[in-house]
């Protein structure tokens, strides 16, 4: 009987402090999924099992840090009421009682009483609940629900759509020319009206509206804007697989790519291949690790690009071995590096034309970065580093307008996404955000009309890049995107936005066989 009693009072403390353990997850479940509501507002369960998936090298610990002190304040209280309950459910507690009480109802009196004999039940049942509750917001802030619903119905999108770029007939002008792609961190058609906002600036991108106006800016309205932001493409390396081979990022949650990520995309066939098959140099610039999110076996494996990162800064001396800021070095630095490295390609004797692809990073979430030459205009971090990006971009633009080697090359400036989180414009915000465009010294024979109240995501810059430097396209369409050049509707104004999202959403079998695999 004795040896009964003791393995109850065993079952009983392990349930007690399991139940516990469940209250102090659920807490902290709650308290980050509510973090992420805040930072993540547009980021999509696909993003975070790709990040999984991949190595995060090279990450900046900023989103780390937000997270830690966000729910700094919160640590205190949920540690007085852990210990308040954990001393609810020891033994040193009393855990059977007897409430009693009357309710007079006109001439009646009616008497009730609740006898617990154990308050430890309902303690271990309402820990319980509330660790039950969190799961469930938790999966409701990242959508869980729509995504294993997306998963378990497949779409014939890419059966209808995608055209195979490597069966695709592409014709290059007798003379090609130089492309220099610069891909812009969160870069928005958006900020050039901000006056709303109440942040002591109406403009925080003047030189890039001026630079896309006078030049060809592709556009949702009647002035400056640009590209809808569609799933699976809204995070930088998807953005950059999207605007150079025209497919989203989309990882299966049950998939065996990614986790060995050494393969990227094997099925597509990119911009990088396309201009590495007709001769063309092929260049990586970024100040970040290029490994982070698989960007340097993306463009290794299409294109076979030679990449200048961070650790190539060092290795050609531009930095210290130990400097380190933001996400590796600055964009300030960067430009001087491309400035240098497009000389040196210039200046080569080789008959082949150059690609050389961009990436910026001053203006990445959360606060963005500024450096020693940058201001603050305005009353809002974020905005004061896009009023410094733009500024460097604009005289990075004019200083290759200067050169020699200007005349025989097209500029593309492209935002690969949307800002994430709400640090510039708030969650209740309604406007009719777009990601940035320009494109500067096209071939002279590309013929364009419509260039304003399109309606286009980032597949399409694939085809227009390659239209831009005087490529015919038979059929004006590759991967999923539209050369906008051309009088061809996009699949945006096809389908209409709203059902493209949702297809692309969806899984795809001859994604996941053809392109993932």
């Amino acid at each position: 009987m004795e040896r009964l009693r003791k393995k109850r009072s065993r079952l009983r403390n392990l349930r007690n402090s399991i139940s516990l353990i469940l209250l102090l997850l659920g807490l902290i479940i709650f308290l980050s999924a509510d973090w992420y509501k805040i930072a993540f507002s547009d980021v999509t369960l696909d993003q975070l099992i790709f990040h999984l998936k991949v190595p995060l090298t090279g990450a900046n610990d900023d989103f780390f840090l937000q997270y830690i002190n966000y729910i700094k304040p919160y640590l205190g209280d949920i540690f007085i009421l852990f210990i308040i309950v954990a001393i609810m459910m020891s033994p040193c507690f009393k855990h059977s009682f007897r409430i009693k009480g009357n309710i007079k109802i006109g001439k009646k009196q009616f008497n009730w009483h609740w006898t617990v004999k154990d308050s430890t039940t309902y303690l271990v049942w309402i820990n319980v609940l509330v660790f039950i509750s969190s799961i469930i917001y938790g999966a409701k802030a990242l959508d869980l629900g729509t995504y294993i619903h997306n998963n378990l119905n497949a779409s014939s999108l890419y059966e209808d759509y995608y055209v195979d770029p490597k069966k695709a007939n592409l014709t290059f002008p007798e003379e090609k020319r130089n492309l220099i792609y610069i891909f812009l961190e969160s870069m928005e058609s958006s900020y050039a009206n901000v006056g709303d906002l109440n942040i002591g600036q109406d403009n925080l991108i003047p030189g890039l509206e001026e630079i896309a106006l006078d030049n060809i800016n592709f556009s949702h309205n009647d002035s400056l804007g640009g590209a809808q932001t569609i799933y699976g493409t809204t995070w930088t390396v998807a953005a950059m697989v999207a605007q150079t081979s025209g497919v989203p990022l989309n990882i299966p949650i049950d998939g065996n790519t990614m986790n060995q990520y050494s393969t990227f995309l094997p099925g597509v066939y990119s911009l990088g291949e396309i201009l590495k098959d007709n001769g063309y140099r092929q260049y990586l610039m970024l100040g970040s690790d290029s490994d982070f999110g698989g960007r340097s076996n993306y463009f290794k494996q299409h294109g076979d690009y030679n990449i200048y990162d961070y650790y190539s800064a060092i290795d050609d001396g531009k930095i210290d071995e130990d400097y380190f800021v933001w996400w590796g070095y600055e964009d300030a630095k960067l430009f001087d590096y491309a400035k240098e490295k497009l000389l040196e390609l210039a200046d080569d004797d080789t008959e082949q034309p150059f690609n050389f692809t961009m990436l910026t990073a001053d203006t990445h979430a959360t606060e963005g970065y500024k450096d020693e030459t940058c201001t603050n205009p305005t009353s809002q971090s974020y905005a004061n580093s896009v009023i410094c990006s733009d500024s460097k971009v604009s005289e990075f633009v004019k200083w290759i307008q200067e050169q020699d080697f200007y005349e025989d090359t097209t500029i593309v400036i492209v935002g690969d996404h949307l800002v994430m989180g709400n640090y510039l414009f708030p969650a209740s915000d309604s406007r009719e955000r777009s990601i940035y465009n320009a494109f500067i010294n096209v071939d002279t024979n590309v013929d364009y009309q419509n260039t304003k109240n399109r309606t286009f995501t980032v597949f399409d810059m694939y085809p227009t890049t390659l239209a831009s430097l005087g490529v015919k396209i038979k059929g004006n369409r590759l991967g999923l995107g539209t050369n906008l050049f051309s009088e061809k509707p996009t699949l945006a104004e096809v389908l209409g936005l709203n059902k493209l999202d949702a297809q692309l959403q969806r899984k795809s079998n001859y994604y996941n066989h053809r392109l993932l695999y």
